[in-house]
């Protein structure tokens, strides 16, 4: 295979991570074989090509240290990976610039129907300089276009982009006297503000013009069957400049609206979603619009022809965009799929890039704005205190980024999903129990294990490079056990190289991110599988831990599955009890025994194992330092757990310790429940923490004592 085939394989593989059709994705994938050994090639000839396009400046950026106000709508998982992967080429290009602006400062504005908590965690969590923001809930403002019949795929959010120009005229959150609307689903080539720059020619050409969009660089509006009206080959709305100080909000509404009726009245609904609506008030009213050079929308669905239309696509694009969420490669003639893999490898490249390097002092020139830089309530502080500051690396574990509800999710306690619909099984129905899990990526095939052991509620974190996902979808969607639920929220931390498994972290995420429609949760570590009547065996006790959590008598209780270990020489071939009888039989015969009873005894002893084999009655047992049972216990009773502890070692004996000792936690055994570990290899940092490393452990140890003393002090 000769360099430059090989450089457009590489990038190709990644597709997943922005791809609207995984099943697509994962055909594409095999269709083409990946050599990562000319990653460096690829990233030298982008930053080379970058450099000459630099060099051709024909629009004038803009001189003014004005804020770029840019507005987006994203709702749903897929969206909401796309918007990531938007924002991120949008910091590359601004990051590269050949010359750095006076001041430049980006302005998100985003709008959303379902997704207001995911997206504040992703950009808070991300923290990034010199960018403010603000989210919208659209669920106010729908009832304006939900009467309007759509077979796009987009539904309301499709058609809500007419509304988008009023509500930021309206200047509730901040005054701007322009915006720039996208799609999520395209990424910038080059510096933002070369289309925020188009605005002033916008605004000297004629003081009619308000909106400003590319042509469509297809014959859709000429040749289509019923089409929406449309001035010739009509516009793209994927990318929209606006006017905003000359926008009459009301007259603007009677324009479009009346335009609807009128098409309505031929037609029996919009095919494009807003698109349609636009090209229709723009027929009617053309002094308004304002076309924009081609190369700030280079469009790819099947039957674009932005080689006739935009030879500049080829060339030079400024904007990529995707149009579509279902591509089919059959349909694209060669010319057109070759220019589509050009395009979208360049997609790629920016879905991969580590997201983390937008906080590097390479931002500082930039100026912060405070209304985007706020605090994360959802996070508990550190405790107070020190260690040695050589054992930083154990304990530096609180600015990861995080993006939840990573994939499809729906939660039953809302009225609509949290994400989205997408996925066909839902099996939220009686969830009373969420459980909470964590894993790296080398876990995938324990947690499919999890999942096929329990068909109830999941909160998962997945800590995770960015490298990495796209092997991770092609897991997920390999996995029916995965991909045919919709009732696991697994949410994303990215990984920061050199660091220790941020054990705690991802359990707040997990925790904090838990269903709703639970009370319960069960939190458990993703190595141990369960039998199929886990469930069962736990339900009947709920009723009971619901009294004792309410009433004048409070007693803040949990429940204790008792824990057993598979015998490692045992394991292959061997089949889960699905009872408490058939367990017993198989530690009788040497199978399993209780979890760790050989290495850690006082991990488990405290749940007396002896009194567990004939109780047929929940019962009480004592809490003793270092008693690390799992539980089962209501959200509103548990404690955050302290970040501080990452790697191995005492992270969750610490945090049992704080909830016995802060709310006075009474620990109830279940009499038939079970949990079972699975043996495997042992992870990079228990060994570092168990072997021969003092300085690992030492931290470790003083990091304990560091909890005990604080926790002591306060409770």
């Amino acid at each position: 295979m000769d360099s430059k085939s090989g450089r457009v394989v590489t990038f190709l593989l990644i597709a997943i991570f922005i791809s609207t059709s995984l099943n697509f994705a994962i055909l594409f994938y095999q269709t083409f074989t990946l050599e990562q050994s000319d990653n460096n090639q690829i990233i030298k000839r982008q930053f080379n090509e970058k450099d000459q396009r630099f060099s051709m400046l024909d629009v004038q950026l803009a001189e003014s240290d004005e804020t770029v106000h840019l507005a987006v709508i994203s709702d749903g998982f897929r969206s909401n990976q796309h918007f990531v992967t938007l924002l991120k080429s949008i910091l590359f290009n601004q990051q590269n610039r050949l010359t750095e602006p006076k001041d430049f400062q980006l302005h998100l504005h985003v709008f959303t129907l379902w997704s207001e908590d995911t997206l504040e965690k992703i950009l808070l969590s991300w923290n990034l300089p010199g960018v403010a923001w603000d989210i919208y809930n659209l669920r106010e403002h729908v009832d304006e276009v939900d009467w309007i019949p759509n077979k796009h795929h987009s539904g309301v959010l499709g058609l809500s982009k007419l509304l988008i120009p009023s509500i930021l005229a309206a200047g509730e959150r901040i005054k701007t006297s322009h915006v720039l609307i996208v799609d999520t689903d395209m990424v910038f080539e080059t510096d933002v503000t070369r289309a925020w720059s188009l605005l002033q020619q916008m605004r000297r050409n004629s003081t009619e013009i308000v909106f400003g969009m590319t042509e469509n660089q297809s014959n859709y509006y000429i040749k289509g069957d019923n089409n929406w009206t449309a001035r010739g080959r009509g516009v793209n709305s994927g990318v929209i400049l606006v006017l905003l100080d000359r926008l009459n909000s009301s007259l603007w509404r009677s324009r479009w609206t009346s335009v609807v009726a009128s098409e309505l009245s031929e037609r029996s609904s919009v095919k494009t979603a807003d698109q349609d609506i636009f090209n229709a008030v723009f027929a009617s009213y053309p002094e308004m619009l304002y076309i924009l050079p081609c190369e700030f929308n280079c469009q790819t669905p099947v039957h674009v022809h932005n080689f006739q239309f935009c030879p500049k696509c080829q060339q030079s694009p400024e904007v990529l965009h995707f149009n579509s969420p279902f591509k089919n490669f059959a349909a694209f003639n060669e010319q057109n799929i070759n220019h589509f893999r050009s395009s979208w490898e360049r997609c790629l490249f920016y879905a991969t890039v580590d997201g983390y390097q937008f906080r590097s002092k390479t931002f500082s020139w930039l100026k912060l704005n405070d209304s985007g830089q706020v605090t994360d309530k959802t996070k508990e502080p550190n405790l107070t205190g020190s260690i040695s500051p050589s054992c930083s690396i154990f304990t530096r574990n609180t600015d990861f980024r995080i993006h939840p509800f990573f994939m499809p999710y729906s939660d039953s306690s809302k009225s609509q999903p949290i994400t989205s619909s997408e996925s066909p099984i839902n099996h939220n129905s009686a969830n009373q129990i969420a459980l909470l899990t964590h894993l790296s990526f080398d876990r995938i095939e324990a947690f499919e294990r999890v999942a096929k052991s329990w068909n109830r509620s999941i909160s998962a974190a997945l800590y995770i490079s960015e490298s990495q996902v796209i092997n991770f979808f092609r897991n997920w969607e390999k996995s029916t056990a995965l991909s045919q639920r919709n009732n696991i929220a697994l949410h994303v931390v990215y990984e920061i190289p050199g660091r220790p498994y941020p054990v705690n972290f991802l359990r707040n995420v997990a925790l904090n991110n838990s269903p709703e429609s639970s009370p319960y949760v069960f939190i458990v570590d993703v190595d141990f599988i369960f039998s199929p009547l886990l469930y069962d065996t736990i339900q009947p006790h709920l009723q009971l831990l619901e009294i004792s959590d309410s009433g004048p008598n409070l007693v803040k209780q949990a429940y204790v599955v008792p824990a057993f270990g598979i015998i490692a020489a045992r394991y292959e071939n061997y089949s889960i009890p699905r009872n408490k009888s058939e367990l017993l039989s198989d530690w009788a015969n040497g199978f399993v025994e209780p979890f760790l009873r050989t290495k850690w005894r006082e991990g488990q002893k405290n749940t007396d194992y002896i009194q567990w084999v004939d109780s047929k009655k929940v019962y009480e047992v004592q809490y003793q330092m270092n008693y690390e049972p799992y539980i089962i216990a209501r959200k509103s009773h548990l404690v955050a757990f302290d970040e501080r502890f990452s790697g191995y070692g005492w992270n969750r004996s610490m945090w049992l310790f704080r909830l016995w000792r802060q709310v006075s936690l009474q620990f109830m055994v279940l009499p038939q429940s079970f949990i079972l570990h699975v043996p495997h290899e042992v992870g990079i940092w228990k060994s570092y923490f168990t072997g021969q490393n003092d300085h690992a452990k030492t931290c470790i140890d003083s990091l304990k004592q560091l909890a005990l003393d604080e926790i002591n002090s306060k409770f």
